[in-house]
This record gives structure tokens, C-alpha cells and sequence, in this order.
């Protein structure tokens, strides 16, 4: 899902279902050429989350977080296009327990 956010910038929002550890979509797409960046947030506003990116990383940074769930757009460098996917983990933490999970997620030109 795709929301207009600042300018020319949109927002890919990844929903995280606290309960099952799934991430929605899986893999998520963001695009290059509309200056996409991905937002996670969880249903649960209780939960804790982190999401890594294992090896490469689509983003400037490969760590993010409930406080700072926002990837930024991807960068220059970062080639579009190439059906490559990107794994992240994800890291529930709810009540003192932690689970991962392992989604992906797609750069498109």
C-alpha cells in the first residue's frame, strides 16, 4: 500500500501482525524511481520490533526499529529492477519473549 507522504516521496507502509510474526506484504516493493521508502508498523503497540537486513541492504542503514521505523528512500547506488530480494530479519518482542522471522523485500525501478 502506497500513500503520498512529503513532495514526490511515498510511503510503502509493511504491516506487522504482532501475533504471527508476519510482515504484510512479504516481500514488500519499493520503488526506486518514485523515491519509495518503507514504514513498519505493528498492530500491536505493546510490542517491541526490529527489523535487520541480512548482507545487503536497498537503504542507507540496515537496522531499524519501532522509534525508527522509517528506511528513507533507496539510494543511488542501489540497482533497481532486478527482481533481487532483500532479507530481513524481524524481532518481536512482547512480554519479555522475542521471536524472528525472516521476510524479504524488492526493489523496483
Amino acid at each position: 500500500m502506497a500513500t503520498p507522504v512529503r513532495g514526490d516521496q511515498q510511503t510503502v507502509t509493511v504491516t506487522i501482525d504482532a501475533n504471527t510474526g508476519k510482515a504484510s506484504p512479504d516481500p514488500f516493493h519499493v520503488s526506486k524511481s518514485a523515491k519509495q521508502h518503507v514504514v513498519w508498523v505493528c498492530n500491536d503497540p505493546n510490542a517491541e520490533f526490529a527489523v535487520e537486513f541480512v548482507g545487503e541492504t536497498p537503504f542507507s542503514g540496515k537496522r531499524f526499529h519501532k522509534h525508527a521505523p522509517s528506511s528513507g528512500p533507496v539510494p543511488d547506488h542501489v540497482p533497481a529492477g532486478d527482481k533481487k530480494l532483500y532479507k530481513y530479519n524481524l524481532t518481536i518482542t512482547r512480554g519479555g519473549s522475542a521471536k524472528t522471522y525472516d521476510p524479504n523485500g524488492q526493489v523496483d525501478a
